[in-house]
């Protein structure tokens, strides 16, 4: 069952992890909604925008930055992780903010129980496109 409420970090916890430079996004599932928390200036990099247009960005409209064709899979296994036990773990396409551009994205999550009861999913992004197979 999805949380009432948005998870709080401390200001230390959300300095440390804001400013991670691994791309890292952290979510919450709040009623129907998935809120993103935080996301870290690894992200922000990595999609080349700034921390505020990125949350902004998420929050708005989850998947305006997912191709297309990678709309329904992703937003299914999602769900899916959110209300469920287990590791999330797929590649899709996303576009590069602010461009036409596509990457291809592996994406790795799972959702983690807090102090509050509110769980979360912190979840790691790697760009696969220069790899073998994506390109």
């Amino acid at each position: 069952m999805a949380a009432s409420h948005e998870y709080q970090f401390s200001s230390e916890a959300r300095k440390v992890l804001e400013q991670l430079l691994l791309p890292i996004g952290i979510y919450q599932l709040v009623g129907n909604k998935v809120i993103t928390l935080l996301v870290s200036d690894g992200m922000c990099a990595f999609h080349n925008t700034t921390r505020n247009d990125l949350v902004n960005g998420f929050n708005n409209d989850m998947f305006a930055l997912v191709h297309p064709d990678d709309v329904e899979e992703l937003a299914k296994l999602g769900l899916r992780y959110a209300t469920k036990e287990g590791p999330y773990n797929i590649v899709y396409r996303a576009k590069l903010y602010g461009t036409d551009e596509y990457r291809y994205v592996h994406a790795i999550s799972k959702f983690h129980g807090m102090e509050d009861g509110s769980r979360i999913a912190i979840t790691f992004y790697t760009d696969l496109t220069e790899s073998q197979g994506y390109n």
